[in-house]
């Protein structure tokens, strides 16, 4: 049985489910629940009105131009990342009534844009990977930053017991979240996706990869 449901999303970018609820994230900052997957809840939205003031970042309007790049739900929390003209943040809401926990945001560059998140339940940590930096935190709340060199990270995996990272040229472990190891390293492949499906990890990338 398929249905149909217009739920006004704009970008509609990833599904995630805690077993009982399932939210649609839109790129645009919109999230939907539904636990039936016929009634839609919009569960948050960034108010345009709304301005944003970083020391740095100077005054933001929220509005269309932050985008969701990755999320995940833990423990009746949605966290997520993102990016916008000049910076990243992390934003962390309720998955009972959608209320905004925390939003971080961080000034950045072209060379440090988190793109993945993963979350590892035996460590307590969420893990985010990018470029030129992964960032970890133990809450969703507050983030810290550790610079990977010369690395360009598309997308990153929690499975026994070790993050794995995957991006440009190379496949990278860590069983920490913090201190990372190249295991893989292939010239004019870039690894763009991971997955994992009975035990087993399945990596997809560009050029036949």
């Amino acid at each position: 049985e398929v249905w149909y449901v217009d739920v006004f999303a704009n970008y509609p970018s990833k599904i995630l489910t805690d077993g009982k609820n399932l939210v649609l994230v839109d790129r645009f900052c919109s999230f939907y629940k539904t636990n039936d997957l016929k009634n839609w809840q919009e569960l948050y939205r960034f108010d345009e009105k709304e301005i944003f003031e970083h020391e740095e970042c100077g005054k933001e309007t929220l509005d269309e131009t932050w985008k969701i790049r990755s999320a995940v739900i833990v423990d009746d929390k949605i966290v997520s990342v993102g990016n916008f003209e000049v910076g990243y943040f992390f934003l962390s809401l309720s998955l009972d009534n959608g209320e905004r926990l925390s939003i971080e945001v961080v000034p950045c560059d072209k060379w440090t844009i988190p793109r993945a998140l993963a979350y590892s339940s035996d460590l307590g940590l969420f893990v985010a990977v990018g470029r030129g930096s992964t960032y970890y935190s133990e809450d969703g709340l507050r983030w810290e930053k550790h610079k990977v060199e010369d690395r360009d990270l598309y997308d990153c995996i929690y499975s026994s017991g070790e993050f794995v990272a995957v991006g440009k040229e190379s496949i990278l472990i860590s069983r920490t979240g913090t201190a990372w190891e190249e295991v893989l390293r292939m010239k004019g492949v870039n690894f763009v996706g991971i997955s994992e499906t009975d035990g087993k990890l399945v990596v997809v990338g560009e050029k036949k990869s």
